[in-house]
């Protein structure tokens, strides 16, 4: 007695144009994952071995492998065989650098950060907004003991970092509205902002006194005093900022240290060629 068998329709022959679609969506997705590896390794100095890269990724650890491959052929990952860990390699230092000479204020930027520095004894910032994050461009370490949360290179979101809120006290209301639906309010510690209505209020706050505190928001015993440098258009170009732990960046320091972040912001701009806005 036979079966009743069903039999699987053959597979139309696909045209050359569905089979480049196919093509370049595999491609493009192979150049998400690969940049992903990346931004990943940045991420941590220490390196990373194959499997917490998968971990990290949610990559399976044959395509972390395959990806790593290439990548380290090009030289934008590099292996350190003695503790079997991955790290970023010199290409992807090379072409990130190239942010840094577009933004070519960098350079001009180094001697008010030295005189920042030297002022208050900390560390001196410089940082950017980039997709509404803030990039560290460079810095002027301090010579007394320093916890740094974000590394040069480092993204930040905007309403947990001091040049962050000093920017965004720049933003109309509907502005900062929009950031905080884009990427939410995250508590990193107890004394992270969390509420927009009191984000609000400190925005004001530092309309007011021109330049923000970040006070342990980000981290735990640190504090970071930010201004806004400005461009020709009186719009925000970056931002400088001092940071220290808090055993030095007193209460009673922070007046202070807000004056001459402020000051020296505003000779920056000047240097610049930017122009300071009047005030609302």
């Amino acid at each position: 007695m036979s079966k009743n068998v069903i039999r699987r329709k053959s597979p139309e022959p696909r045209s050359s144009s569905e089979a480049d679609h196919d093509a370049r969506d595999g491609g493009v997705q192979s150049v998400d994952r690969a940049l992903s590896i990346i931004e990943t390794l940045a991420e941590d100095d220490e390196g990373y071995r194959l499997s917490d890269l998968a971990v990290r990724t949610g990559l399976s650890a044959s395509t972390v492998h395959r990806l790593l491959a290439t990548l380290e052929s090009r030289r934008f990952v590099q292996f350190d065989r003695a503790e079997s860990k991955w790290h970023v390699g010199v290409r992807s230092f090379t072409v990130g650098a190239s942010f840094a000479r577009r933004r070519n204020f960098s350079a001009q930027a180094i001697p008010y950060l030295r005189k920042l520095r030297d002022l208050t004894r900390e560390t001196a910032n410089l940082a950017v907004v980039d997709d509404e994050f803030i990039i560290v461009l460079t810095r002027m370490e301090s010579r007394e003991i320093m916890r740094s949360l974000t590394q040069v290179g480092g993204r930040v979101a905007m309403v947990t970092s001091g040049v962050g809120k000093a920017v965004l006290a720049t933003y109309s209301d509907e502005d900062v509205g929009a950031v905080i639906r884009h990427h939410g309010m995250p508590r990193l510690t107890e004394k992270s902002i969390v509420r927009p209505s009191d984000l609000f209020k400190e925005l004001e706050k530092i309309r007011k006194q021109g330049f923000a505190i970040d006070d342990e928001e980000a981290q735990i015993g640190l504090r970071c005093v930010a201004a806004v440098v400005y461009n020709a258009l009186a719009e925000p170009l970056a931002a400088i900022s001092v940071s220290g732990m808090t055993s030095r960046v007193t209460d009673e320091r922070l007046p202070e240290i807000g004056q001459i972040v402020r000051d020296v912001a505003a000779e920056l701009t000047v240097a610049l060629g930017g122009v300071i806005p009047t005030p609302r």
